[in-house]
């Protein structure tokens, strides 16, 4: 806190924006997908919000920490470079290995409000 000393008055300062707007959402069609109703993903923006440069200042920090997780991939080139490596050092175990992929659909816009609340 800032009374602890735990950050400067200056960063406390700039991490809270006096003047700013509330975020907002919008939708991002995927006009790729063949259906006839585009599915839509939303997108909230909190550029301008009182939160953004919260949001910067952590997310510097935290990438920071991040790089140093052994269980963090870079970009999905990074991710082939590991898979590709792992199989060079694994043959003799690859027949009990199971690759298992997921992918979430639209789990923000689907949670109950009541449950998220809770």
């Amino acid at each position: 806190s800032l009374e602890a000393g735990d950050i400067s008055k200056r960063l406390a300062t700039w991490m809270v924006k006096e003047e700013s707007r509330p975020g907002y959402d919008y939708c991002n069609y995927k006009v790729h997908k063949p259906q006839a109703n585009y599915p839509g993903r939303l997108i909230t923006s909190g550029c301008g919000s009182p939160t953004e440069n919260l949001a910067a200042w952590s997310d510097y920090y935290l990438k920071q920490i991040a790089v140093e997780l052994p269980f963090v991939l870079k970009d999905s080139s990074e991710f082939l470079f590991q898979l590709h490596k792992f199989n060079l050092t694994q043959q003799d175990k690859i027949d009990n290995i199971i690759l298992v992929s997921w992918d979430v659909v639209a789990m923000f816009p689907s949670i109950d409000n009541a449950m998220g609340l809770e």
